[in-house]
């Protein structure tokens, strides 16, 4: 009986689809990574954050465009250019006129941003928000209780503070806030932020997928200092930060203290055809590095580098790659790395070369909500890396192929196929991944089946079907999932649906079965509006060799925005 309460619970609490479950696309789109399972809680909750106060297009200073780490200094410079000749973006349609963006682009950039006009965006904003969170997690006893508090605030453009205390299921605590104040010509921050700069040589903070299955994921999407104050302040630094923006030119300087006093400073300089910057980063203790970074574009084919020295041995370290359109339908990329040991202070220094493609097939279909979405599409990607250990050679290789077909059959039913497959000279020595999706979805109802199957040790086999129903203020979600996998190198990875904030990306083993049920409900108070989030998961795995006890878990959020 104790089991199926949490179930039942949860589903007279039953509302609408979490606001980040909407937007898992298109982040993807933008962080270049191949599946939700490849993401982590504190990227996926700084896009929830900006979709609840998406950056104005118009009327906005370059250092807040720059600030929400969406743009390059090119498309920033773009949008500069555009105003000045035609007035206001008033459209995601004329946004895609732009020089730098394209429809698909523009399609993953819609939920975060406004397209008010220029007068309206110099009136007063202010917006805040308060979060508040408890649950329970039980996994044989005794049970596991979790919460937390998170605040939000914002006025004028780009302003705004935030702070955040949770207690996880495990007992652990922590917390982080953030400052930040938003002038014509640069910011200040106090507080926690990300600094991610370049290809992530000299510094990237947070989320960082070295090996990427998918050619929007060779180039990385520099995000400059963007201030955080997220549930979990995972990679983040505490200190001080302050940056501005000058003609072409931009310049940053910050101080991180929490782990120890340090130093960070960039400059970059926009020309016609791209960018170019410098970094340095060190702490007391740690290493000191330097890097110099680009991107150019020549004839439509868009150039990336960076170049680094320092760690902890003072080596250098290189990565750099091409992005070259071949026709109207076809987009290919090549990326190196070289990243010695000596300089990331890590087990196994990384050399790899890797290339891909991308074929679209041109043709636009139409979906309920009057987007454009492309009928057919097709990534595929082959790296090689060795990673030689710091005195014995050859060291380490490995081989990995990836492809993934997106068919859309009508506009309501989507069938997607995704195989990764790796070979190398340790244990294990292969892993082949295999996934087929198939989505339908109209009018307010999704409806999803997955099939997965690991091949490592042995075979790991997954599959779950997923249905919901999505309004304006109302919806309710569903799970079923069975999975066999009786050796741990063949474990399966599933995305699902938690509360805003949080993230669940289970690693299942065993033989067993998963349900859960996510909701949430949303109504105006007043002048604000109160949103309502429950989630109820039960895991258990009666069938396994290896007996382990069942997870039972109950979470409820409110969110209050006024």
């Amino acid at each position: 009986m104790k089991k199926i309460l949490p179930l039942l619970f949860t589903f007279l609490l039953s509302g609408t689809l979490s606001a980040q479950e909407n937007l898992v696309p298109s982040v993807l789109r933008l962080t270049g990574l191949p599946d939700a399972s490849d993401l982590d809680g504190e990227t996926l909750d700084y896009y929830e954050s900006l979709s609840r106060h998406p950056v104005r297009i118009n009327g906005t200073a370059r250092s807040r465009l720059a600030a929400s780490g969406l743009f390059t200094p090119f498309q920033i410079a773009s949008i500069g250019d555009y105003r000045v000749l035609y007035g206001d973006i008033l459209s995601p349609s004329e946004l895609s006129l732009v020089d730098g963006f394209n429809p698909e682009m523009v399609r993953a950039l819609e939920p975060f941003l406004s397209f008010d006009p220029s007068v309206a965006a110099d009136s007063l904003n202010r917006k805040h928000t308060v979060f508040l969170r408890a649950g329970v997690q039980m996994k044989g006893e005794p049970a596991d209780l979790l919460g937390g508090i998170r605040c939000a605030g914002q006025w004028g453009e780009g302003s705004g503070f935030g702070a955040a205390w949770r207690k996880t299921a495990g007992g652990e605590s922590g917390g982080t806030f953030s400052l930040a104040l938003q002038g014509r010509r640069g910011r200040v921050i106090f507080g926690d932020f990300h600094a991610r700069f370049g290809q992530g040589l000299c510094l990237w903070s947070g989320l960082d997928m070295t090996s990427q299955t998918t050619l929007s994921g060779f180039s990385k999407r520099t995000g400059g200092i963007v201030a955080s104050s997220s549930w979990s302040g995972l990679g983040t630094f505490r200190g001080v930060s302050l940056d501005g923006v000058r003609e072409a030119s931009s310049f940053s300087f910050s101080i991180p203290i929490s782990a120890a006093p340090g130093l960070i400073l960039h400059a970059s300089r926009l020309f016609r055809r791209g960018e170019a910057a410098f970094t340095a980063y060190g702490q007391k203790g740690g290493p000191f590095r330097l890097s110099g970074d680009f991107r150019w574009t020549v004839c439509s084919v868009h150039l990336f580098g960076e170049t680094a020295f320092g760690g902890p041995s003072h080596m250098p370290a290189a990565v750099g790659g091409a992005l070259i359109p071949l026709g109207e339908h076809w987009n290919t990329g090549l990326r190196f790395r070289a990243i010695p040991t000596g300089y990331s202070g890590k087990r196994y220094g990384t050399y790899s070369f890797a290339a891909g493609g991308e074929y679209s097939d041109g043709i636009y279909l139409k979906t309920d909500d009057g987007s454009s979405v492309i009928r057919n599409k097709l990534t595929f990607t082959l790296e090689g890396a060795l990673l030689p250990e710091p005195v014995r050679n050859p060291g380490r290789r490995q081989v990995q192929a990836a492809a993934e077909w997106t068919g859309r059959f009508s506009p309501v039913h989507t069938l997607v196929i995704r195989v990764v497959g790796k070979r190398r000279t340790f244990d294990p020595a292969k892993k082949i991944d295999f996934r087929i999706d198939a989505v339908r979805e109209s009018g307010g109802w999704t409806g999803k089946i997955r099939l997965n199957a690991v091949s490592s040790r042995s075979v790991g086999l997954l599959s779950y079907a997923e249905a919901g129903r999505k309004d304006e203020s109302f919806s309710v979600w569903g799970r079923g999932t069975l999975f066999l996998a009786d050796h741990w190198d063949d474990r399966l990875y599933c995305y699902e649906r938690d509360l805003p904030g949080l993230f669940s990306v289970p690693a299942l083993w065993g033989r067993g079965y998963a349900l859960s049920l996510y909701g949430s409900f949303e109504t105006r108070v007043g002048k604000g509006r109160l949103r309502l989030y429950a989630r109820a998961g039960w895991t258990d795995s009666p069938w396994s060799i290896e007996k382990k006890p069942g997870k039972a878990e109950l979470k409820i959020q409110s969110r209050i925005d006024f």
